[in-house]
């Protein structure tokens, strides 16, 4: 059952590393949404992340920048008509 779901997690790891990368490089830098939305998307492409893209990470403002949030659910199949269910929500803050 673990070996399943490792996909899901290694996957989950690559997102949460691109996200606070992104945070890294642009925190303070007053970036604009669609400078975030880009690097996300160049960043997802080089790793090779395909349960999520760009579109699906929500950027919203914040009392001091962005809020950066990706959710997502991955599911796997099992014996017996059964999944495996794995989400995930991480979030980071780009300060303008």
């Amino acid at each position: 059952a673990i070996l399943k779901v490792t996909p899901c997690y290694l996957e989950q790891m690559k997102v949460t590393s691109i996200l606070e990368d992104v945070k890294r490089n642009l925190d303070g830098n007053s970036p604009s949404m669609a400078q975030i939305r880009n690097a996300l998307e160049k960043r997802l492409d080089i790793e090779m992340v395909t349960g999520i893209n760009a579109k699906d990470i929500t950027i919203k403002k914040s009392g001091s920048g962005y809020l950066v949030q990706a959710k997502d659910e991955c599911r796997k199949a099992f014996p017996g008509n059964l999944y495996l269910v794995t989400e995930f929500d991480e979030q980071v803050e780009i300060r303008r």
